[in-house]
């Protein structure tokens, strides 16, 4: 994971994604439950890879001015979600158009997607936390 985050700094793009069965594990492994009291050798990919880059910063600031912005995507049912721009009320994300294009120079883009900037490692793992509530739940015959 390590070198994914590094080679973000070189400007490569890295994507890490969870697919498989309901219940398989993978709200677990990319670990989405950040502020909530885990224990360091328990936590998931995301919030390694949030304290990486921060770590990665920080070693970095005296050279460079850096911006991070974040966006939190859910694919389900084959459609793109965006987790962070939602109803505050209802906790229901809002409907729109999200593309994903790969451009001329390879490079992959999303569209209509909500970007936040952020500037500290905790209010990264707030809006992970934020994102987290407004994800897709449902009982399949495999929870039962």
């Amino acid at each position: 994971m390590k070198n994914l985050v590094l080679g973000c700094f070189a400007g490569f793009n890295a994507t890490v994604l969870a697919y498989g069965q309901t219940g398989s594990g993978k709200t677990y492994t990319m670990g989405s439950g950040y502020l909530s009291g885990v224990a360091e050798e328990n936590l998931g990919i995301i919030p390694r890879v949030i304290k990486q880059i921060f770590s990665e910063v920080n070693r970095r600031k005296s050279k460079a001015d850096i911006a991070i912005k974040c966006a939190f995507l859910e694919i389900y049912n084959e459609e793109i979600i965006d987790l962070l721009d939602h109803d505050a009320d209802k906790m229901k994300p809002i409907k729109k158009d999200i593309t994903i294009r790969e451009e001329k120079n390879g490079a992959i883009s999303v569209y209509g997607v909500k970007e936040v900037l952020v500037k500290t490692e905790q209010e990264m793992a707030g809006w992970l936390d934020l994102g987290s509530s407004a994800r897709s739940t449902a009982s399949t015959l495999m929870n039962q």
